[in-house]
């Protein structure tokens, strides 16, 4: 897991833009692809991050980024993740932490939640907390390991 501008939350990042993952709010960085491989390229070719893993900040990446506060670990992440994410995705990803460390059924969320299984008000807000890396599984969806470990 690379470690660039990860573990913190800066004053100016907004949890609901287009990119829902921006570097410097994520609190993990996973296979991001070829967006991730560029996003990471970019950041090192303005001088702002040196190395590949872990990819680590410098004084000019520093300098950018300007204040900034780390995140919370284990449970109090979970919190703030809580408190960032529109409903549509808080509902299932509190779900799903209240049973932690069994998982649920997508049946069994989606009616805990309110929503039709197939539905994309369900599916769509799912599939952002799996991209997210904050929930894991695909028939059967189980809290991230982090947030309790």
């Amino acid at each position: 897991m690379a470690t660039l501008l990860v573990e913190a939350e800066p004053a100016h990042a907004d949890i609901r833009s287009p990119d829902p993952r921006p570097m410097e709010a994520s609190p993990r960085v996973s296979d991001w692809g070829s967006c991730g491989a560029w996003c990471r390229s970019s950041i090192r070719a303005k001088g702002y991050a040196e190395g590949r893993d872990p990819i680590t900040i410098t004084d000019a990446g520093s300098e950018a980024l300007g204040s900034w506060a780390p995140l919370p670990t284990r449970r109090e992440l979970l919190d703030w993740w809580l408190g960032h994410l529109p409903g549509p995705e808080r509902k299932p990803l509190r779900c799903v932490a209240e049973k932690y460390p069994r998982s649920i059924t997508l049946g069994e969320l989606a009616s805990a939640t309110d929503y039709e299984a197939s539905g994309g008000a369900f599916r769509n807000p799912l599939s952002r907390l799996r991209t997210l890396g904050l929930v894991a599984g695909r028939s059967d969806v189980r809290a991230a390991d982090e947030f309790f470990g």
